[in-house]
Formats: C-alpha cells, sequence, structure tokens
C-alpha cells in the first residue's frame, strides 16, 4: 500500500506551506510534512519577502538579505522533506508592502 492510501482526505497530489520563517511556522511545517507524507503529495513552499520603491533602489542590499535569508529557510524545508522522501519545489515571491500598493492605485485612479 502507498502513502496515498491512507489520505484522510483522499487524494491530495500537491500541497501547499507558506511560511513567514517565524518561530511557529517550525510547528506548522512538521504537522505539513506528516501529511504531505501520509497523502504522498508534491509540497510546494513558499516564502514572501515584503518590498517596496526603496528597497528595490537605496536598500538593495537589505532586499538581497532579505531573499538569500528567505531562500536559505526554504533549502532547509526541502532538506526536512526530503530525509521523509517527500518532493518539495520552493519559491520566493517579492510583495509591495499594503500601503504602497494603496498608494499606485490611487495614483491610477487620478
Amino acid at each position: 500500500m502507498t502513502g496515498a492510501q491512507f489520505c484522510p482526505v483522499g487524494r491530495l497530489d500537491k500541497l501547499l506551506f507558506a511560511t513567514d520563517r517565524s518561530p511557529y511556522s517550525e510547528g506548522a511545517l512538521q504537522e505539513t510534512l506528516n501529511f504531505a507524507g501520509l497523502c504522498s503529495s508534491r509540497l510546494y513552499a513558499v516564502s514572501v519577502v515584503e518590498t517596496n520603491p526603496e528597497y528595490e533602489t537605496t536598500g538593495a542590499n537589505f532586499l538581497e538579505k532579505e531573499e538569500l535569508e528567505a531562500m536559505k529557510y526554504l533549502n532547509s524545508i526541502k532538506e526536512k522533506a526530503a530525509q521523509k522522501g517527500i518532493v518539495v519545489k520552493q519559491f520566493c515571491i517579492q510583495v509591495w508592502t499594503r500601503q504602497q500598493q494603496l498608494l499606485m492605485r490611487q495614483e491610477k485612479k487620478t
């Protein structure tokens, strides 16, 4: 029998784990890995790096550091998953701050 036959929700090919890299994420990660193992799921790990125009120009070093830390964390997830035979694809996504998004919307309206 495969692990998928014990999956409590039937067939679950893909599972998304979104993390903020906080200490609380570790417990969520362990549960996600257990669930992915039970269901023979492919795991997609995502971490978001918040940015804004200042980071992209004057704070480029800070943004680069944040991206490197996010990828380091995502790689550690990949290693933990590999020990359990779980395939992981990881993504680091940049998003602008909420305030910046609102300002951009207001500028488009005027």
